[in-house]
């Protein structure tokens, strides 16, 4: 998958919904994740909750295989490293260069390594809960994560294991803030900028179907790369978001897909390679949010 087919799927639709969520599965390398959130970040603080932290400094990893259902928990002590992993992911995917500051404060409630062995394969598993705190000028935001991810082979190693642990860091918080930039994007104060209609923009796309985007700062163009491969049935109505090259970084249906979610996905596949220039030519997006409507037209 594209770094930025993942980054756009990260942003249709809310990952997590405020309740805790339990998955299990090999987690995606997510370092050129860059959710652009449009805020600056001006302190990060990391608060370590957990009760249970391990002595040791590493999993235990047997030498001896073939032990059916047998397993290890190790709680990991907090490192250096780990903090350097929350904090690198936390400033790659806001926008240090906006005007908006906010501050974070992240809390690990829960963290932890298992290894399994099952007598044919090694498992390995890392858990994690993690709690994220945004506050801006006017509003507070809060994430909470739960997930498991899940690593299958014939030959574990404590090596692979705190790389695979590393990996699964950079996951939760990603999802973490996901979350969180879906909840600020949904603001009163954010909903007011995004459905402003001062200024708008057609782009017809073929005869029977046209994209209007609408916003308080003026539209030059409208580009879209690729084809619409396929009809719509009906009008589709977004909320996006770009960053200041008026590339598209957030996407979220606004209709209500029913039996129609292959239809949505075509049409969001379509989007993808959406791009804004404004009316000054080599002058930066100021604007990050708008409506969007992709007009079927009856001839």
């Amino acid at each position: 998958m594209k770094i930025k087919q993942i980054l756009l799927f990260l942003g249709i639709a809310f990952l997590t919904s405020g309740c805790f969520t339990y998955k299990s599965y090999v987690p995606i390398d997510l370092k050129e994740i860059n959710l652009s959130i449009p805020l600056s970040i001006d302190s990060i603080s990391i608060k370590d909750m957990r009760i249970e932290i391990s002595e040791e400094e590493d999993i235990k990893i047997p030498f001896m295989s073939g032990l059916k259902r047998k397993a290890w928990k190790h709680h990991p002590k907090l490192l250096l490293e780990h903090k350097r992993i929350i904090e690198n992911t936390i400033k790659q995917n806001f926008n240090a260069a906006s005007n908006d500051t906010a501050s974070l404060s992240v809390r690990i409630n829960y963290a932890c390594k298992e290894f399994e062995q099952t007598g044919k394969s090694e498992i390995e598993r890392v858990y994690f809960n993690t709690e994220l705190y945004l506050r801006t000028n006017s509003s507070n935001f809060t994430s909470s994560v739960v997930d498991t991810f899940h690593y299958e082979s014939g030959d574990a190693s404590n090596k692979h294991f705190e790389k695979f642990y590393r990996t699964s860091l950079r996951n939760i918080i990603v999802r973490n803030l996901s979350d969180l930039r879906n909840q600020y994007y949904n603001s009163e104060q954010k909903e007011i900028e995004c459905f402003d209609s001062s200024n708008s923009k057609t782009l017809q796309i073929n005869p029977n179907i046209s994209v209007e985007i609408s916003g308080k700062e003026e539209i030059d163009s409208i580009g879209i790369s690729g084809e619409l491969k396929d009809p719509i049935s009906q009008n589709w109505s977004f909320k996006i978001s770009t960053n200041q090259e008026g590339e598209l970084t957030y996407i979220e249906s606004l209709n209500e897909p029913e039996n129609k979610s292959i239809e949505l996905k075509n049409v969001m596949g379509y989007l993808y390679n959406l791009k804004l220039t404004n009316s000054t030519k080599g002058r930066e997006m100021n604007q990050n949010c708008w409506k969007m409507t992709m007009k079927k037209h009856d001839h």
